[in-house]
């Protein structure tokens, strides 16, 4: 019951990552936007869109954003950090972002979260092999 969109330039856009640790940290945000827009009520839109697109010549920029209805702000300042969750008690354990964000800095890159339009927008950073 969610809809998802890829938009994505391609194809020359790998980047500096682990294909492993990579895997995880989209495996990662996936799993939070659908629990995020598996919240929303009967006749609101589920939906995810993940975009990918270069960012000059040494970045590339991925971006996943939900229709989750957003994080509160007093959270929102903290959510990369550890033990932090938006989830009920007992249905996270607050590690998954402070994975991403490891992950992301082993990489070189950097990640960041902010409301969009209609739910959280996760931005990802990443430099572009070669670069």
């Amino acid at each position: 019951g969610v809809e998802l969109t890829v938009e994505a330039d391609m194809p020359d856009l790998a980047v500096r990552a682990s294909a492993v640790e990579l895997e995880h940290v989209f495996l990662n945000l996936l799993i939070n936007a659908v629990d995020a827009v598996a919240a929303n009520g009967d006749g609101q839109r589920r939906a995810i869109a993940l975009r990918i697109r270069a960012k000059g010549e040494e970045e590339v920029l991925a971006e996943i954003e939900d229709t989750g209805g957003g994080i509160a702000e007093e959270v929102l300042a903290h959510v990369l950090s550890p033990l932090v969750t938006t989830k009920p008690p007992g249905s996270g354990t607050g590690l998954g972002l402070t994975y991403v964000r490891g992950a992301m800095r082993s990489f070189g890159g950097g990640v960041s979260i902010a409301n969009g339009r209609a739910g959280a927008v996760v931005s990802l950073r990443f430099r572009r092999a070669g670069a």
